[in-house]
């Protein structure tokens, strides 16, 4: 079991929760794997 899937699916779920509140996540969390 890696970390790297639960994270990016934590990740995908941050953006998806972000771009229904109409909120922006931190650099550190929008960017961390598209930079």
């Amino acid at each position: 079991m890696t970390a790297s899937g639960h994270e990016r699916g934590d990740r995908k779920r941050l953006r998806e929760w972000a771009s229904l509140t109409g909120d922006t996540l931190p650099a550190e969390e929008a960017g961390g794997e598209e930079a």
